[in-house]
């Protein structure tokens, strides 16, 4: 029976709690990164998906077990540590390495790039550690250690990006106190790609396409959306391809920034004929 899941993570914290400790985060940013991963595999992976309707009965369990839930609640025990079971390690894939670290941690509220860099070094030392116990062979571990190498960086820019957002919209979003009562003509939000960038001294100029149908202030022969200043300081946190979470809105003869969200790297949002990735249920 090969090696679970569940297993390995068990034996990582318990090891970093022991004499295993060769990076440098605490205990606890070790519990958080392992719960948060088994959440992401639980709930919004392809790992776990129901193909099955509930059989004759397990509705009565399943009524069984929130009650149970609910009198923990009411006793004060509202800590709820997710649990793979008997999934076996040979089942995770690179790729789901590359979606927690590029989609899924960016999604929590008041996720910082600190800590995105801490889970990205903890899921390398548990890489490591897997591979010296021969739980994984040497082609999974490169697989693994290839998406991370990419993937923790691209993640700790991106979430940068999207806290300088904020702020930049939350100051006003480079629009003149005078300006800013003026009534919006027009919005659109949703995902938006960056499809082209223009890195100047005094700004930084962003084109974006969305993912969803526009017919508002856009040419007649392209769904291209700009240009849209920002920052010049920005240039240095935004690649074409990033996936912004974005509301604009139109003004006056030009877009603004009304509200953002988290900023994606370009390798999670890929083409459909590109990349399958796995259901994201949200």
């Amino acid at each position: 029976m090969s090696t679970t899941l569940q297993q390995t993570m068990d034996q990582y914290q318990a090891a970093f709690d022991g004499e295993h400790r060769q990076i440098d985060v605490s205990s606890e940013q070790v519990e958080e990164c392992i719960e948060l991963f088994s959440e992401y595999l639980l709930h919004f992976s392809d790992l776990f998906q129901e193909s099955e309707e509930y059989e004759e009965g397990s509705m009565d369990e399943w009524e069984a077990a929130l009650e149970s839930y609910v009198e923990h609640l009411f006793d004060g025990d509202t800590e709820h540590v997710p649990d793979l079971g008997s999934m076996p390690l040979d089942v995770l894939d690179a790729e789901h390495l590359r979606d927690f670290l590029g989609w899924f941690l960016l999604r929590i509220p008041g996720m910082d790039s600190l800590e995105v860099e801490a889970f990205g070094s903890i899921l390398r030392d548990w890489n490591d550690y897997v591979f010296e116990k021969k739980y994984i062979d040497a082609e999974q571990h490169a697989d693994f250690l290839e998406v991370l190498d990419e993937m923790q960086s691209e993640a700790v820019r991106v979430t940068k990006a999207a806290h300088l957002l904020l702020h930049y919209v939350r100051m006003g979003g480079g629009v003149s106190p005078r300006l800013r009562g003026k009534t919006f003509s027009n919005f659109i939000e949703g995902h938006a790609r960056i499809v082209r960038l223009e890195k100047m001294q005094d700004c930084c100029v962003l084109w974006l396409e969305f993912d969803n149908n526009f017919e508002g202030k856009t040419t007649a022969d392209s769904p291209t959306i700009g240009p849209i200043r920002l920052h010049r300081n920005m240039k240095d946190y935004l690649l074409a391809g990033d996936v912004l979470d974005i509301e604009l809105g139109f003004r006056g003869d030009q877009w603004i920034i009304v509200d953002i969200g988290p900023v994606y790297p370009a390798s999670i949002y890929m083409e459909t004929d590109l990349f399958d990735p796995p259901q994201k249920i949200t």
